[in-house]
């Protein structure tokens, strides 16, 4: 066992005791990126794009998607707060507060990969800009960082789910 996993398990058993949910969250997701790899990415990325029309049938339709983002900072509350920026061509999704990278933290899991839980949080997201704009929207995960993360929203032709 490398150096790096071994001390990101010693990190996430001090959560055993401190917070027994943030172990289980954050001991998966090693778990997942360490035995599968992009492919549990791809997974967790569908699972959560697909579940979110759910979610998102119990907010109002979206003018746009800044509208939408509020939309969905709103519904998530304190948890996640998403800010879209413009640069040039490309929009990305600033998470500026994240419950993910917390926890992560928590268990001094360090680096600036997107772990699995990361993907299957931009699939949600992605699955409800698109089910409350109606554009085809994907998000591509591209950095976890200790301020915030960034992913590349990226709108389609064609219609979305919504």
């Amino acid at each position: 066992m490398g150096g790096e996993v071994k001390g990101e398990i010693e990190g996430i058993k001090r959560l055993v005791g401190e917070d027994p949910i943030a172990f289980i969250v954050s001991y998966t997701a090693l778990a997942l990126k360490n035995e599968w790899g992009r492919a549990m990415n791809t997974a967790m990325y569908i699972a959560g794009k697909e579940s979110a029309a759910k979610i998102a049938e119990q907010l109002p339709r979206a003018d746009g998607l800044e509208d939408a983002a509020s939309k969905i900072n709103s519904f998530f509350g304190n948890h996640w707060t998403l800010r879209l920026v413009r640069k040039g061509e490309k929009t990305y999704a600033v998470f500026e507060k994240c419950m993910l990278r917390t926890m992560y933290a928590k268990a001094g899991i360090k680096g600036p990969e997107p772990l699995p839980f990361c993907y299957f949080h931009a699939g949600v997201v992605a699955g409800m800009l698109e089910a409350l704009t109606g554009m085809r929207v994907d998000i591509k995960p591209l950095s976890r960082g200790l301020e915030n993360c960034l992913e590349e929203v990226v709108v389609g032709s064609g219609n979305g789910k919504g």
